[in-house]
């Protein structure tokens, strides 16, 4: 075993497995709340850079803590010998994967109307996967306490950076926003597909499963599982797509009501870039 293998197996330091509610998960709610709460109080007025750095930053700690991950998992130690094994079912491009990927976009886009979808999606899509994480983190939690850690830190950071996005105005709070969020998702679904269709053309006898739309494996999101093959799997995605798509609508006019009216709303020309 080299220098570096050591260092992995001291980093797979071991606890009792965290439990919905107990003490560890309560910790990162906790922290959630009160990290939330200081950036939108201390961060409202945040600069142009001041935000871009903020992406940055979420980006770069999600990924340093997706490489430890990654290796964690491929990583096997018998006592005697070490053995790497890369862990298909792992690899990070799930739904809650995509926000470490869209903020480092975000970070670096110039202005536009694209850089505000980027938001827009980060503010509203990922948020609400977070939320959703947070509420049910059963099947996250591990022995592991590094894998702990990171899921955890993953989780409340998308929700900690989405709702200062939208608290803070900083999405414009018009359709255009929310559409192009919708289009992100879109376009990551697609990804998804893609590379779950063309996965079992490698030849690789592991679960490939992203975003857990995969025509070839079970789904084990709740009420998904039992959903697939007993309907045709379009209407199985259509089914997948539409309330993600909905809940981030809701998210967002809960933050711009004025967009259920049927007032035009009036966008300064200058604050419009396109």
């Amino acid at each position: 075993m080299n220098t570096f293998e050591s260092l992995l197996l001291f980093l797979e330091g071991t606890m009792e497995r965290p439990t919905a509610f107990g003490w560890f998960h309560l910790l990162f709610w906790g922290i959630t709340i009160l990290c939330t709460v200081l950036l939108c109080v201390y961060a409202k007025n945040m600069s142009l850079s001041g935000e871009r750095s903020l992406l940055f930053c979420y980006a770069l700690l999600c990924l340093v803590m997706e490489t430890y991950k990654q290796l964690v998992f491929s990583f096997e130690y018998d006592g005697t010998a070490v053995a790497w094994h890369y862990q298909w079912y792992a690899f990070p491009f799930q739904f809650c994967s995509t926000p470490m990927y869209v903020a480092l976009l975000a970070a670096f886009w110039r202005e536009g109307n694209l850089r505000n979808a980027f938001k827009t999606y980060l503010a509203t899509f990922g948020a609400f996967a977070g939320i959703l994480v947070m509420f049910n983190p059963d099947s996250c939690f591990v022995e592991e306490i590094g894998i702990n850690l990171q899921t955890m830190i993953h989780h409340t950071g998308q929700i900690i950076l989405g709702l200062y996005l939208l608290i803070t105005h900083k999405t414009k709070g018009v359709y255009r926003s929310i559409l192009g969020a919708m289009g992100v998702f879109l376009a990551c679904v697609a990804i998804a597909e893609v590379m779950n269709v063309l996965f079992p053309l490698s030849g690789i006898d592991q679960t490939f499963n992203m975003f857990f739309i995969s025509p070839y494996f079970q789904s084990p999101l709740p009420v998904y599982s039992s959903l697939y093959p007993g309907i045709p799997f379009a209407l199985y995605l259509f089914l997948y797509i539409l309330p993600f798509c909905a809940a981030a609508w809701m998210l967002y006019v809960l933050r711009y009501p004025h967009l259920l009216s049927c007032k035009r709303t009036i966008i300064q020309k200058n604050n419009d870039i396109v």
